[in-house]
């Protein structure tokens, strides 16, 4: 009996004080969404911490953030019928860098932009023939990743990084 009173105590301690999380996600919200300009639509769902919109060229971008235990950004880009497959550099890296410039912190984004002026062919993990990926080194994230995958038909740009 004394242990289901010691368990229900723990448990509402807990419910009385939410998750046990490191990072707190109290500051995660959509505001930056409305600083970028080329967005004709944008959503933000606070539940989940994730953004949705329409670029004005039609290309769709996904914006995931989050903090507990680990805190990190994920942020995607859709292109349909690009026309052009993902060994061509020159289609997908300017991209990347808007996909980058809008929704990453300044910080953040300069140390992308930086290594990825300086990329080289060697640095472009390919995986087949239908997505690489490029390891940025970053001096907080452990995991900051940027992929592309896809064809000629559809092709997706992420930039992804996280830290715990």
């Amino acid at each position: 009996m004394r242990a289901i009173i010691f368990l229900l105590f723990v448990f509402s301690i807990n419910n009385l004080f939410g998750q046990n999380c490191i990072f707190n996600d109290a500051w995660i919200n959509g505001d930056f969404l409305e600083e970028v300009d080329d967005l004709k639509y944008c959503y933000w769902d606070s539940r989940i911490k994730e953004g949705r919109g329409i670029r004005k060229n039609g290309n769709f971008v996904h914006i995931k953030k989050w903090a507990c235990n680990t805190y990190g950004i994920d942020c995607k880009e859709i292109i349909i019928n690009p026309g052009v497959p993902i060994s061509k550099k020159s289609f997908w890296l300017p991209i990347l860098i808007d996909l980058g410039k809008d929704f990453l912190s300044s910080s953040n984004f300069e140390i992308m932009d930086n290594f990825l002026r300086e990329l080289n062919d060697d640095q472009i993990n390919f995986l087949g023939d239908r997505k690489l990926y490029i390891n940025i080194d970053h001096p907080t994230y452990p995991e900051f990743l940027v992929s592309v995958m896809g064809d000629s038909e559809l092709m997706e740009i992420s930039i992804s990084y996280y830290m715990n």
